[in-house]
């Protein structure tokens, strides 16, 4: 079967594609593939990732689950909620702040622009982000000096075998609360589980990983830093991600700090172009970066807006985005036209992206001294030659015969 991943760069996908409504059919369908020794993999939107040209021979599951409902917080109120508090449902925190439990494929930005429009603060970030909730979540999603993991209190997650469900709290305030019954169990993360793009949800080890075995790529300060913070792989590694509960607060300027994000980004991103996204993380503060420039400053230094590798090309508006256009003008050089030649099977749309990347990559290496990293994950065309460790937001990896790559968005 071809199909468009939603970033629109075309890829062959192959068997169905379930769509879950419910964590339960997300659940189901997970422990179907697994018994049938299919791989699977699990999507959101598809926003920030990659499949290959010659497609993927498993299953793609798109995370469906699009619910969004207020909740109570038990924890705060101080115990269960009765019959008559519907109607008054904790007064002082309903004028402080509220929980809101949000299924893993509902769309992200539509999340941020709507809570911010109510006078909910704490995702006015999300206005203009792609992707679904599970993505951000997998991704520690973040813009305008927020991310996702400030708002989040707990995960509902799912084994990538399908076989468990559990509750993953991450509230400092909430002493660990969350779980019950119905095959689901409680778990205590820290918040401090999550950084720059990253979460617990990601697996180091998986092939998909877009810095799985790259470290080498760093300099030597940045790899330095990386060695002296890495930890061991986290137990919610893998999982996936059926829907996120986020605490917000009242705030009446919420809506105009979410329109003036917008505002802003539609006037520096090419959000209306085919595209993954952002495609590489901003490198930190080294001794080759040492005023911080982001990724996208560091790509126009080099000079390389408009470079073409077939149809891909980092874009005009703003670098650090690599767009997609099937119409590009065929006069490319051959060097280029050879290099995307040399990506897979033969130039199509993720053969000629990877090998954008990869120019990019060495073109800053070679100007700045800096070694960009990518944000982008793939799903390669099979796992079967992989063993995996119980290993997204909307997919993860359990075997060599079941496994299903990070939550793209």
């Amino acid at each position: 079967m071809c199909a468009r991943s939603p970033n629109r760069v075309r890829a062959s996908l192959t068997h169905v594609r379930p769509r879950p409504i419910k964590s339960e059919e997300l659940a189901d369908a997970l422990a179907f593939a697994a018994s049938k020794r299919v791989p699977a993999v699990v999507i959101g939107r598809g926003s920030n990732v990659l499949f290959a040209d010659a497609g993927f021979d498993g299953v793609v599951i798109v995370n469906a689950i699009d619910t969004i409902e207020r909740v109570f917080d038990r924890n705060r109120s101080g115990g269960e909620k009765s019959g008559d508090d519907d109607a008054n449902e904790s007064e002082s925190e309903s004028n402080e702040s509220s929980l809101w439990k949000v299924g893993a494929g509902y769309a992200f930005n539509h999340l941020g622009a709507a809570l911010s429009k109510e006078g909910w603060s704490g995702l006015e970030f999300a206005v203009g982000i792609p992707g679904t909730v599970g993505g951000a979540v997998f991704m520690n999603a973040g813009a305008d000096g927020g991310d996702t993991a400030t708002a989040l209190v707990e995960v509902e997650c799912v084994s990538p075998d399908g076989g468990r469900r559990r509750i993953a709290t991450f509230d400092d305030d909430d002493g660990g609360g969350g779980g019950g019954g119905g095959g689901e169990r409680a778990a205590t993360a820290s918040s401090g589980a999550f950084g720059y793009r990253t979460s617990p949800f990601q697996s180091r080890a998986h092939p998909g990983n877009p810095n799985r075995g790259r470290e080498e790529d760093l300099d030597a300060e940045a790899d330095a830093e990386e060695e002296e913070e890495e930890e061991e792989e986290s137990e919610l590694a893998g999982w996936i991600v059926a829907s996120a509960t986020f605490r917000l607060r009242r705030d009446p300027r919420a809506n105009d700090r979410a329109k003036a994000f917008l505002r802003r980004r539609a006037r520096a991103q090419p959000l209306s172009e085919r595209s993954v996204g952002c495609v590489f993380r901003n490198p930190p503060i080294t001794a080759v970066n040492p005023d911080g420039l982001s990724a996208g400053a560091l790509i126009d230094r080099a000079g390389l807006k408009g470079t073409r590798c077939g149809g891909a090309v980092v874009s005009e508006a703003h670098a650090n985005f690599l767009l997609y256009k099937e119409d590009a003008d065929a006069d490319v050089d051959a060097d280029v036209d050879a290099d995307a030649r040399g990506g897979g099977s033969g130039g199509g749309g993720a053969d000629e992206m990877e090998a954008l990347i990869r120019k990019v990559k060495a073109a800053v290496l070679e100007k700045t001294g800096v070694a960009l990293r990518e944000e982008v994950w793939r799903v390669p065309r099979s796992f079967s030659s992989v063993s995996f460790p119980d290993d997204d937001g909307g997919g993860g990896a359990s075997s060599s015969s079941s496994s299903a790559p990070p939550s793209p968005r």
